[in-house]
């Protein structure tokens, strides 16, 4: 009777994919070889990474953890990162043309010379956000909260709903707590 080994058959252990790819796993770099178009990311945890880059075209990325994550030159056009938390990401010269970013938390994130063309940013928490230089043209920004963000050379014509959005606390003249809406 032949062995296993003669027959062809594999008389090693089976690895898992854990296993077998854990160098892969936890190298930054190893990202930057896949295919990431339309990929299926939703509630992943990429905290801290470095995404510099990367092609998430049409990815759903729906409720990410992003937080403190280099996304420098990222291409994000037609991506779903609603309810995603960018806090501290650094966005500079990312692409977020017609991305849905509604309900995400963007709190003191780098988006300097991004391009964010009919992006929808209905109801986000925006505090703090610098978009120097960015391209906002199209935007959706109805609800959401940007106190604090600065705007500096930023191309903000054909914005939509902006009336709707918060840019500074009010204090009413009969004294009281700040609110949102002008008095």
């Amino acid at each position: 009777r032949p062995k296993d080994s003669e027959r062809g058959f594999m008389t090693e252990p089976a690895l898992t994919s854990s296993e077998r790819f854990k160098s892969l796993e936890t190298s930054t770099e190893a990202v930057r070889q896949y295919a990431l178009i339309g990929a299926k990311l939703d509630r992943a945890d990429l905290r801290g990474m470095n995404l510099d880059g990367v092609n998430l075209t049409g990815a759903s990325m729906r409720g990410a953890d992003l937080t403190a994550t280099s996304l420098r030159g990222t291409l994000f056009p037609s991506a779903d990162l609603s309810r995603a938390c960018l806090l501290r990401a650094d966005c500079t010269g990312a692409d977020f043309s017609n991305a849905d970013m509604s309900m995400s938390y963007l709190r003191a994130v780098n988006f300097s010379d991004a391009r964010m063309w009919h992006t929808v940013l209905r109801s986000v928490y925006a505090k703090n956000a610098l978009f120097f230089g960015a391209d906002l043209r199209g935007s959706d920004i109805k609800g959401a909260e940007m106190l604090g963000a600065r705007f500096n050379r930023a191309r903000t014509e054909g914005m939509r709903n902006i009336q709707w959005a918060t840019f500074k606390w009010f204090m009413p003249p009969t004294g009281g707590r700040p609110v949102y809406e002008p008095f």
